[in-house]
């Protein structure tokens, strides 16, 4: 019987190792390495530090200290004269993502973490920081916290890098309390001095990247960070465990980070960048992560930035350098207020970053345009938009059987363009229009809801899988749901619930408290009340109130960031007059008002955005 069992285990093993070899090769990775030899510790600059350690398996790894100082080294100002974020433009390739830009305190490499922790909480990956300030969203500055001394120096305070007690609401010993001397220092951290217990790690990322802790051989302000020494290879998490580096490395520390905060790491690495050695992370990998909609953790020798856009013209990286709230820029592959660029740190997430992209930007300049449709002859355009103002216009094919009407506009092929929904109000049918700008490239079915009373909604993301789903509303009975789907192919649905007013019409879909969510827009017909549905996917979770517009012939055309404050826009046309104009909004709240103009045919109407 025995032997029966072995050879049932060895046939399934051998079975799993000729199907998945991808998965041994994975478990390979927490096989313990032996050290065998450590160099010295090497200053390499004042900010700077390596040591290098050869294992069992031939691999030499090198430990990098990285203490970037409070402020910026003197000689560099010309480099670093701030600039202007541009807009993302494919057509002059550059991309950029609103990061927020944190200064100095406790570590260069906090506040990075800081920095990108922040942004994520602003966009789709919550709980991230969780104190009071900025209503529980991570600000876009550390200018709303008090300044604190060490008897050295004045800092600000930043509670996603740095705990302090009675900073945000903390009425107990933080990170600074418990780790802090003064820049530079090596003494034992205060704690171990003074001999009490540390503070329990939540809420602070420099906590978990051991940033300033001389428990783990970091002076204060400084962050450690591992990378192979001779090889470009990604010296993953996982291989940090069986080097047995993981309780010391910067970059396993934010994977600690996310998961304390409830988030599932999907990949995380340190690597060397192509300028330090051939085949290592480069530019165009750089790239890749800001297109994805994830800042870029960078280490120079001798301090960390966060990289937050690019322009292929020169190989310019945009960057947040710690020193103050500005945007800055440096080539890929050089230095940086004399500091060379040496490697990165990723740590990404399960699913999809809800990307900051412009809806309905048929020309790729960043600004949302406007497609219309003329009901009586199937004629359609696109105009060119600058904000509110018409720049030219170009025509779509016509698709002359008014049946046809436009639904919406996404990405449905992930190719960056928007593509075309359309619903045929006889049979049923529906099915996307492939688009290259405003040229027609193929179709995709999507297939039949034959109950002309099932309308399409809007278009957004309801579950965070970087595809569009469609609302549906049912104008009879009021019942409110989201197909979820892969491009054009339909996955699950998920219900909201009923509205059975059929004098509520859901006039659009956009992220109005900037949670990474889409929330539904609705309009009373009857009583012109406007409010906005936060919504947590398909779940409700609030309500806000936007307020009456008691004219019924001014219709919610669509909502789009027209003055590109990344906030969503309201776009009103009037049914009699033909007048167009947008509400800039902030939130739920009305700022003021954008006229574009008059289209008295009133058989033109809006279809997107």
């Amino acid at each position: 019987m025995k032997r029966f069992v072995r050879a049932l285990v060895l046939f399934f093993f051998l079975l799993v190792m000729s199907v998945a070899p991808v998965y041994a090769a994975s478990a390979q990775n927490f096989t313990k390495k032996t050290p065998l030899a450590q160099g010295p510790l090497k200053q390499v600059n004042e900010h700077f530090s390596t040591q290098t350690t050869t294992y069992s398996d031939g691999a030499v790894l090198r430990r990098d200290i990285i203490s970037g100082p409070p402020k910026p080294p003197p000689g560099y100002e010309l480099e670093r004269s701030a600039v202007a974020l541009p807009e993302s433009d494919k057509m002059t390739a550059t991309r950029t993502l609103t990061v927020p830009a944190y200064d100095w305190v406790f570590g260069c490499s906090s506040v990075s973490g800081a920095m990108i922790a922040g942004y994520y909480d602003r966009n789709g990956y919550p709980n991230m920081y969780t104190g009071p300030a900025n209503g529980g969203v991570a600000p876009l500055n550390n200018s709303s916290w008090p300044t604190w001394s060490d008897g050295y120096t004045t800092y600000p305070n930043l509670p996603l890098a740095a705990s302090h007690n009675g900073v945000d609401g903390r009425v107990t010993r933080g990170s600074i309390d418990d780790y802090w001397v003064s820049y530079g220092s090596g003494a034992s951290d205060p704690y171990v001095t003074g001999s009490w217990t540390q503070h329990t790690w939540n809420d602070a990322i420099g906590d978990y990247m051991k940033t300033s802790q001389s428990a783990y051989g970091n002076t204060d302000g400084s962050t450690t960070f591992y990378n192979y020494v001779s090889s470009s290879a990604q010296l993953a998490c996982n291989d940090m465990v069986s080097y047995d580096i993981h309780t010391l490395d910067g970059t396993y520390g934010r994977k600690l980070f996310y998961e304390a905060r409830g988030h599932t790491v999907t990949t995380c690495y340190s690597q060397q960048t192509d300028n330090t050695i051939a085949g290592g992370f480069s530019f165009a990998q750089y790239k890749g992560e800001i297109d994805a909609g994830r800042p870029v953790m960078l280490n120079l020798e001798g301090h960390t930035v966060v990289g937050v856009g690019y322009d292929d013209v020169g190989n310019t990286v945009y960057i947040h350098d710690t020193w103050d709230y500005s945007n800055h820029t440096m080539t890929w592959g050089s230095s940086y207020s004399g500091m060379q660029l040496l490697s990165v740190s990723i740590v990404n997430f399960q699913g999809a970053i809800p990307m900051p992209l412009v809806e309905n930007d048929f020309n790729s300049d960043g600004k949302p345009d406007i497609l219309w449709r003329y009901t009586t002859t199937g004629q359609n355009l696109v105009w060119y938009m600058n904000g509110v103002n018409y720049v030219s216009y170009e025509w779509i094919i016509s698709a002359t059987d008014p049946a046809w009407t436009i639904a919406g506009t996404a990405d449905f092929n992930n190719d960056g363009n928007p593509d075309i929904l359309w619903r045929h109000a006889t049979i049923g049918l529906n099915l996307v229009w492939y688009m290259n700008g405003v040229n027609y490239v193929s179709s995709g079915m999507i297939g039949y809801v034959t109950d002309p009373a099932w309308t399409i909604a809007g278009i957004a993301d309801f579950n965070n899988d970087g595809n569009p789903d469609i609302l549906w509303r049912h104008a009879t009975i009021g019942l409110n749901l989201v197909w979820y789907m892969n491009g054009v192919n339909y996955v699950s649905s998920g219900m909201i619930g009923y509205v059975t007013d059929p004098a509520w019409i859901i006039a659009g879909t956009a992220d109005f408290n900037n949670d990474g969510k889409p929330d539904i827009l609705w309009r009373h017909k009857t009583t012109g009340l406007n409010l906005v549905w936060y919504m947590n996917g398909v779940n409700y979770v609030s309500s806000g109130m936007i307020g009456y517009v008691t004219d019924p012939a001014w219709t919610i055309a669509g909502n789009a960031d027209f003055n590109n404050d990344g906030k969503p826009d309201i776009l009103w046309r009037h049914k009699t007059t033909g007048l167009n104009l947008v509400w800039y909004m902030n939130g739920v709240n009305y700022v003021s008002s954008g006229m574009i103009g008059y289209v008295t045919d009133l058989e033109w109407t809006i279809a997107a955005p």
